[in-house]
């Protein structure tokens, strides 16, 4: 058995709707031992959820406010730096970081932008996947 290292991923962002597609030879790593969670501060009158598959994370609100979501993932791989594919559906500000990299959006999103990005990751944890 092959230990795949483990790398902490912190998603915060404004914007109503976001999917972050892994573009890198990786997965988002889930199930037990593994760090998931999610929260949504300031919601008006509205819900909010998270959804991951092996390639994407999706985090969305449906509210009246401008509510912030926040996420902590952790995505298995091989490599020093993830690819990833940022996908914002209104404007907002979305920030993601690793232990190594840090990249924020500009906040004047375009409705349906997409964006990719090379986020260097830090420190791994030598774990199996």
């Amino acid at each position: 058995m092959s230990l795949m290292p483990v790398h902490t991923i912190r998603i915060e962002s404004t914007s109503p709707q976001n999917a972050i597609e892994l573009q890198s030879v990786a997965t988002w790593a889930r199930g037990p031992g593994r760090t998931v969670s999610f929260s949504a501060e300031r919601l008006i009158g509205g819900t909010a959820r998270m959804d991951v598959d092996d390639r994407v994370a999706r985090l969305e609100r449906a509210d009246q406010g401008s509510g912030v979501l926040r996420a902590t993932l952790q995505v298995a791989t091989a490599e020093d730096r993830l690819t990833l594919r940022v996908h914002m559906a209104a404007s907002g500000v979305l920030s993601i970081t690793s232990e190594g990299d840090r990249w924020v959006s500009s906040g004047k999103v375009q409705p349906e932008d997409t964006t990719t990005l090379v986020l260097f990751l830090g420190p791994t944890e030598s774990r199996r996947a």
